[in-house]
């Protein structure tokens, strides 16, 4: 069994919170300088990248992996070079030489290169390659699906990223990595392929169990007819997905990389000598489920300061904004087109040329605006937009944790959708908080729109990032950003609004801003 504590090269370019083609492009150059690697150019996507396959081995078990698929999934882009660094330089579990008498493998290192440039699930059509199995409109699904078709792998390894609100179970837990058999039919019912499928994820849970022993789940499968996983387990092809999850404290999803090497040796060893066979599908169904948004239902079971409702009433002058704004929505109602919420950075859009009804509040928390909402805020409203943005008060004054405070922007978020259903909830990233990069508060802030950014899953959420226009190419914010390194200065606000208006207009072409 493969030890956990298996080393990495450390490619460190490839540890950053997004990987694009351009990270990629030295290491498959140095790849294919290798005489015991092919690397191949199998096809171009919309926009005519370059997709490239890695081939090495030359023994009967043929094995095929895919990486972002979805663009902004890049954990496993990084593990796969990970893993043929460690196969070709004698590091893993078995030398190079035995893993090429017993296997071909076959990798597609970045399958969505479009969505990868725009940091976007879908394609450059707009489409979600994972759901075009079956009709094949995008180049890339069709790549895909030519790659097994001719190359007939015995075993796919069908690699994601997912969510950081998913939980292990009905627990407090990150679903660091979650693992699939996928259905083949809506019986969903086990031949040989899928059973061995099953074998395998047992053991890979088994293999990485003790580094993250509560925090392993098992994906739903209910039979997606559009789903590459579930049709190509439908060819007979043993498919495994795996999704790699939030782990405390490590933004750019380390231990999730760390950990997709192990399970991917750990498959290949079981494979070798052939020890998945003596596995019972009990261990496989023992998995806790992968459950969607579950830390969001349990931290509102148990909620924390950020998720309590509560007004600020100990702020001067608080309370009577509050009755004022409610007063002034009866006025308006339906000639509002765009609200915006949040604390004081929000508030002071007032004196710019922004045309949205403010509800931004001087020193509000998330607690704050989830009374405020609860308390009549949007009543009589019915905008098309509302733009939120919230949270660097509490981490910056009460140093709430990141996850406390992305979890009560979610809840933020879906109690804006209650009351204005037919509403757009654009979520705004927090602004950077202090000079430079290595700022605490600016660590939290970005903890928590890694978090945060994800929510545009929710088919009412769009993610707005602007973040960039506030920092220098060192990460800094010079004093005419932000003087006091936190709330942005008026000039800055004029090139803000630049930037958001015509984003704001793309998202609501017929409400003017």
């Amino acid at each position: 069994m493969l030890h956990n504590s298996l080393p990495l090269p450390g490619c460190d370019p490839l540890n950053v919170a997004q990987i694009r083609r351009k990270n990629i492009e030295p290491l498959l150059a140095a790849l294919s300088k290798d005489k015991r690697v092919v690397v191949e150019e199998i096809g171009r996507s919309y926009q005519n990248r370059s997709i490239n396959a890695i081939t090495l081995g030359q023994g009967d078990i043929r094995l095929m992996a895919w990486t972002q698929m979805h663009g902004d999934e890049p954990t496993a882009t990084a593990a796969v070079f990970d893993m043929l660094s460690l196969l070709l330089a004698d590091k893993g579990p078995f030398n190079f030489d035995t893993f090429k008498q017993s296997f071909t493998l076959k990798v597609i290192p970045m399958l969505n290169p479009d969505g990868a440039e725009a940091e976007t699930r879908i394609n450059a059509q707009g489409i979600d390659i994972n759901r075009d199995a079956r009709l094949l409109n995008t180049p890339e699904g069709r790549v895909l699906f030519e790659a097994a078709k001719t190359f007939q792998p015995h075993v796919g390894f069908n690699l994601h990223d997912q969510s950081p609100f998913y939980s292990a179970g009905d627990t407090t837990n990150h679903a660091t990595m979650a693992f699939l058999a996928p259905a083949f039919n809506e019986e969903k019912n086990i031949d040989a392929a899928r059973h061995r499928a099953m074998q395998l994820i047992a053991l890979m849970r088994k293999a990485i169990s003790n580094q993250i022993p509560d925090s392993i789940a098992r994906y739903d499968d209910a039979f997606g007819a559009h789903c590459f996983g579930d049709n190509l387990a439908g060819l007979g092809i043993s498919t495994i997905l795996i999704e790699s999850g939030e782990h405390p404290n490590d933004p750019n999803r380390q231990i999730a990389r760390k950990l997709n090497v192990i399970a991917l040796f750990t498959a290949m060893q079981a494979l070798m000598d052939s020890s998945y066979k003596a596995v019972s599908l009990d261990d496989y169904f023992a998995l806790p489920q992968n459950v969607k948004e579950g830390l969001i239902a349990q931290r509102k079971q148990a909620p924390c300061r950020a998720l309590m409702p509560t007004a600020n009433d100990d702020k001067p002058g608080w309370m009577e904004r509050h009755q004022q704004k409610r007063a002034e929505a009866a006025k308006v109602s339906g000639s509002v087109q765009w609200v915006f919420i949040g604390d004081s950075i929000t508030q002071a859009w007032e004196r710019h040329t922004i045309n949205a009804f403010n509800l931004g509040f001087n020193g509000d928390r998330t607690e704050h605006v989830l009374w405020r909402i609860q308390n009549g805020a949007l009543d009589g409203l019915s905008p098309q937009g509302v733009l939120l943005m919230i949270g660097t008060n509490n981490t910056g004054h009460h140093f709430d944790d990141p996850e406390e405070t992305a979890t009560a922007i979610a809840e933020i978020a879906d109690l804006i959708h209650q009351q204005l259903p037919s509403a757009k909830v654009v979520i705004h990233a927090i602004l950077p908080a202090g000079r430079n990069n290595e700022d605490k508060k600016r660590q939290r802030n970005y903890q928590v729109n890694r978090m945060i950014r994800w929510l545009r899953h929710r088919p009412y959420v769009e993610w707005l990032d602007l973040t960039h226009l506030f920092v220098d190419n060192e990460g800094r914010i010079p004093e005419s950003v932000m003087e006091d390194a936190l709330h942005p200065t008026d000039a800055q606000y004029r090139v803000w609004a630049e930037a958001l208006k015509p984003e704001l207009m793309r998202l609501a072409p017929d409400a003017s801003v």
